[in-house]
This record gives structure tokens, C-alpha cells and sequence, in this order.
């Protein structure tokens, strides 16, 4: 998602007393917030999807509707996703140590409960916060999206040149090779191969270089690049 996409990311609204919803929904436009207003649970439900910025449901809606859909949504967001509810609650009816408000955090996760009444100054900061907190979960989407596509592009050049890939995770030393590292070093697919079997296979010459090099990485939190000569078991 563009950063244009995101600024024009809608806030659901589901509030169907008097004139809840209708009134949301202005203070937002006027501030420049697209707002969708849902007529029902089961309208809100469908409604949801990765793009919506937040919503903003009245606590007497959560109460007295069927949650199943909307809690499965909920439970099958992507790992990046952490959907903000801004709940509107009376005077009273909810806050953070009630029983009732327990129950919503626990199905909806990520809720800011916000009294009735309130100030349109408030209300619109409360919604705009949010926003920011799903803009941030969208540039996060999108370092995962860079990273995978990294990866891929990897994982690609390494098959074509025919090339190894190794990782060592320090401390404490966990070592993983890759299926063609294996064969370039007359390894089996599978089976045992950790780092000081990798390491003997150096020439002698070389394994106190890669041994420092090893070490200045680690304490320098910095990448290094090195050439060695390797003897293979044959």
C-alpha cells in the first residue's frame, strides 16, 4: 500500500442508536477521514479487510450481536496486522478493569475504549492515533513484503550459480547449510554437519582468518566478507 493509499484508508463506524453513527461519521469527513457506516454486525463484519484504517463500534452493538464472524477475522489477521477497535462506551459501562471490557479485549485485541460523551476534538484525535498505529503496520507489511522478495531473488541466483548458503547464529553456535553448501562440501542432503566439521574442511592457512573475522562481526554487530581455500572429503 502507497503512502496515498494509506491516507485514504477508510474508519468503520457501527453505532446504531439516535444519530451515533451519522454524527462519527461527519466529524471525521470534516476532518478529513473517509468513514463507512455499517448498518448491522453482520454489514461491519463483511466491511473488514487489510485496507480499512480502524473502527469505531459503540459497546451496546458488541454487546448485543453475534461476535463469531468478527472474531474470526480477528484470530485470522496476517502477523503484521494488529487491527485497532475504538470502542465507545457510557459513562461507567466499561473500562479496562470490567468484566465486560475484558471480554472485548480479549476478542478484539487491539481496543481503546473511549467515554460517552466526549469532546470532537477528542473523538477525532482518538481515531487519528489509530490510524498512525495501522500506517505503521502497513510500513511494516511492506519491510516483510522487501524481505521476502529479497529472499526469493536469493534463493534464485544461489540455484543458478549453483551456489552454497550457510548461516551461523551466535552465540550459541547453531549452524544451518543449505542442500547445495552440503554438496559443495561432499556432504549428504541430510545427516549431521555442524560449523567445526565446515571449519576443519579450511586450509590451515586460512581458519585463524575466518575465525577473526568471525569474532571483529560479532562485536561489531558489522557483515564481513571473506575467501577461503577449502578441502573437500574426497
Amino acid at each position: 500500500m502507497t503512502a496515498a493509499d494509506r491516507n485514504a484508508s477508510s474508519t468503520l463506524i457501527l453505532a446504531q442508536r439516535g444519530r451515533d453513527a451519522p454524527a462519527a461519521a461527519a466529524l471525521l469527513r470534516e476532518a478529513g477521514t473517509q468513514a463507512i457506516v455499517c448498518t448491522d454486525m453482520a454489514h461491519f463484519s463483511r466491511s473488514l479487510r487489510d485496507d480499512v484504517g480502524c473502527a469505531v463500534v459503540t459497546e451496546e452493538a458488541l454487546r448485543d450481536a453475534d461476535l463469531t464472524a468478527l472474531t474470526a477475522w480477528v484470530a485470522k489477521q496476517p502477523t503484521w496486522s494488529d487491527f485497532p477497535f475504538i470502542v465507545l462506551t457510557e459513562r461507567g459501562d466499561a473500562s479496562p478493569g470490567k468484566p465486560g471490557s475484558a471480554t472485548l479485549v480479549k476478542a478484539l485485541g487491539n481496543v481503546v475504549f473511549l467515554e460517552r460523551p466526549f469532546r470532537p476534538t477528542t473523538f477525532v484525535s482518538v481515531v487519528a492515533n489509530a490510524q498512525r498505529g495501522r500506517d505503521r503496520q502497513y510500513e511494516a507489511r511492506s519491510r516483510m513484503e522487501e524481505l521476502h522478495e529479497s529472499e526469493a531473488r536469493l534463493r534464485t541466483a544461489l540455484t543458478a550459480g549453483r551456489l552454497g548458503q550457510w548461516a551461523l547464529d551466535l552465540p550459541p553456535t547453531v549452524f544451518t547449510a543449505s542442500a547445495a553448501t552440503r554438496a559443495i562440501f561432499g556432504r549428504a542432503e541430510s545427516g549431521p554437519f555442524a560449523y567445526t566439521e565446515l571449519e576443519a574442511c579450511l586450509h590451515p592457512d586460512d581458519r585463524d582468518r575466518m575465525r577473526e573475522s568471525i569474532r571483529q562481526s560479532m562485536e561489531t554487530s558489522s557483515d564481513f566478507g571473506i575467501e577461503c581455500r577449502c578441502f573437500r572429503q574426497d
